[in-house]
C-alpha cells in the first residue's frame, strides 16, 4: 500500500513527534526549546504557539481543547497556566513528590470538553482528611493515584488508587467523554492499564484486561470507542469496550520486525484499521496496516520517496501524521494496484 501525501507544512523549528490533542488536531514541542509548544489543527495549520511555564520538574503537559490554557505535571504539584503568559498561574494543586524513591513521573490531560483535568499523582498522606473516602481502593496505601480536578478552579472532584508505584504513566481520553484510559508503567515490572470514570465524588476503576495481567498496557483507542488495543512485551491484543472481552491476539513479531517493546507504536487510522509501526532510533522502519478488530495484516505502507519518517501518529480520522526535520506531513493510503 502506498502513502499519499495530503498536506505538508514547515515549522520555524524542528518539532518532537506529534501528539493528538483533545478536540482534534496536534501538539508538537520544539526540540530546541521544550517550553515552546505549537498547536496545529487537523490539517496541520498553526492555531497557536504557546509557552510552557519555566519551572523545574515537568513530567507531563497538556493543552485544553480551546488551545488557550496549558497544564503541567511537576515533581510536587499539578498546575494550570494561561497559555498567553507562561507566568500567569491560574491554580496549583500539591501532591507527594515524584522525586522520592521509587522515582516516578506524572501525567495530565484535559477532558474532551475541557471542564476537567485528569492527572496521575503521587499521594501525600497529610493532604487527606481522616474521613476522606473518595477513593475506591480501600484507603490510603494503594500506591500512586489518579485524580480528576476542576479545570477552572483546581478543586479535586475525585481520586482512585492505581495499586502501583509508577515509573511513568499516560492518559488517553475515551471518545465517549466519560472514561479515561490510564497506562501504568512499573519499569522492569512491566506495564498495565485501567479504565477510570467519575461517578459523583468517586472514580470507578476497572482493568483494561479481564485477567488483570500486569504485562499488558493500553496502546490505542478506536475513534468510535468500540474497541481498543493492549500491548504486552510480545503480543498485540484487540478488546471490546466496555466489556474488555478479548477479540483477537497476535504475536507482534508476526506483524513487524522483531525488537524491544518500546520500539513499537500503534494507532487507529480509522475505526476499522490500525497503523502498526516499528521505530529504529527515531525514523519508522516499517508501518503495517491491520484490520480492526481482527488484527489481520493488510499490507505494508510504502512512502513515495522510499525514505523512513519519524513520529507516525493518527487521530483516527482516516489519515496519519509524520515528521521529518521541521516538516510535519499528513498522509492517507492508496491500496497497491493489483
Amino acid at each position: 500500500m502506498r502513502a499519499h501525501l495530503i498536506d505538508k507544512v514547515i515549522l520555524p523549528d524542528e518539532p518532537t513527534d506529534p501528539r493528538p490533542r483533545p478536540g482534534g488536531g496536534w501538539l508538537v514541542t520544539s526540540r530546541d526549546d521544550p517550553r515552546q509548544v505549537t498547536v496545529l489543527d487537523s490539517g496541520l495549520r498553526t492555531v497557536r504557539r504557546l509557552r510552557m511555564p519555566d519551572v523545574p520538574g515537568i513530567t507531563g503537559r497538556a493543552v485544553d481543547p480551546t488551545g488557550r490554557r496549558v497544564a503541567v505535571s511537576r515533581a510536587e504539584c499539578v498546575q494550570v497556566n494561561d497559555g498567553g503568559s507562561a507566568d500567569a498561574v491560574d491554580w496549583r494543586v500539591e501532591h507527594g513528590s515524584w522525586d522520592r524513591f521509587p522515582v516516578g513521573a506524572g501525567a495530565c490531560v484535559f477532558s474532551l470538553d475541557g471542564t476537567e483535568l485528569w492527572a496521575t499523582v503521587r499521594p501525600r498522606e497529610d493532604l487527606y482528611d481522616d474521613d476522606d473516602d473518595e477513593d475506591d481502593g480501600g484507603g490510603f496505601g494503594g500506591g500512586d493515584e489518579c485524580w480528576v480536578l476542576d479545570a477552572v478552579t483546581g478543586e479535586r472532584l475525585g481520586r482512585t488508587e492505581l495499586i502501583s508505584e509508577l515509573s511513568f504513566s499516560s492518559l488517553l481520553p475515551h471518545p465517549d467523554g466519560r472514561h479515561m484510559g490510564v497506562l501504568v508503567g512499573e519499569g522492569q515490572d512491566g506495564s498495565f492499564g485501567h479504565w477510570v470514570r467519575r461517578e459523583g465524588r468517586r472514580i470507578v476503576r476497572t482493568p483494561t484486561d479481564l485477567l488483570g495481567l500486569r504485562d499488558r498496557s493500553l496502546a490505542a483507542i478506536a475513534p468510535d470507542g468500540r474497541h481498543y488495543l493492549n500491548q504486552s512485551w510480545t503480543t498485540l491484543s484487540s478488546h471490546a469496550f466496555p466489556t474488555a472481552e478479548l477479540v483477537a491476539e497476535r504475536p507482534i513479531d508476526g506483524i513487524l520486525p522483531e525488537g524491544p517493546a518500546w520500539r513499537y507504536g500503534f494507532a487507529y487510522y480509522d475505526a476499522s484499521t490500525v497503523l502498526a509501526t516499528f521505530h529504529e532510533d527515531g525514523p519508522a522502519v516499517s508501518t503495517t496496516l491491520l484490520r480492526s478488530p481482527s488484527l489481520e495484516p493488510l499490507g505494508e505502507i510504502a512512502y513515495p520517496d522510499g525514505a523512513p519518517y519519524a513520529g507516525v501518529a493518527s487521530g483516527g480520522d482516516g489519515s496519519w501524521v509524520t515528521v521529518r526535520g521541521n516538516e510535519p506531513a499528513r498522509w492517507s493510503f492508496e491500496p497497491a494496484a493489483t
